[in-house]
């Protein structure tokens, strides 16, 4: 599909209104001003403030963004000081955005199966893979993944027409080394 620039309507060269922006969610592991000695289970200190910096770049784009919300995942903390956190840090910035708690852990790998061998369906949802479930019902959503990708996988396993309905992943990834940007196409 191709993007319009949300700030301008191309047809009327007049300014964009509110039904013209991408509808936007983030998948995050924001723990701005969390320190447990290991953020992320690899490194002493405080954890990295990106992704706090992206969700106020983003409300700094009412005109362009509508931000439905922020799943919170685990990675930089225990995912619900990560909610206490991105809750807070929302009230600071004066931010009305919903903050939902999501996948608390990753996916088992392998699977997990019962007794006699058949997939155990279901056991990786929760609110936030519901709400992202729920958004996409509404329509197209640009997903910003900047935390684990948990939520992203259970939704494509466990709500696959849903899941069709995104428009578009902007993914910032890599907890060590250099951080990798992937976009998939549009």
């Amino acid at each position: 599909a191709d993007r319009v620039d949300a700030a301008t309507d191309p047809a009327t060269e007049e300014p964009a209104g509110p039904d013209d922006r991408a509808r936007v969610v983030f998948v995050t592991d924001y723990a701005l001003g969390l320190v447990n000695g290991t953020f992320g289970g690899f490194a002493p200190g405080p954890a990295p403030p990106d992704d706090a910096f992206a969700v106020a770049l983003a409300a700094t784009a009412p005109d362009e963004l509508d931000v439905r919300g922020l799943v919170i995942t685990h990675g930089n903390d225990v995912m619900a000081a990560e909610v206490i956190a991105a809750t807070q840090g929302l009230e600071e910035m004066g931010l009305d955005i919903p903050v939902i708690a999501g996948p608390a852990i990753p996916l088992p790998n392998p699977p997990i199966e019962t007794v006699d061998g058949a997939p155990l369906t279901g056991s990786c949802i929760d609110d936030g893979v519901r709400f992202l479930a729920d958004e996409l019902r509404d329509g197209p959503l640009t997903v910003l993944a900047i935390g684990p990708f948990s939520a992203l996988a259970c939704l494509a396993l466990e709500y696959p027409d849903e899941a069709a309905n995104i428009d578009e992943v902007i993914a910032l990834a890599g907890s060590k080394g250099e951080p990798l940007l992937l976009r998939t196409p549009t």
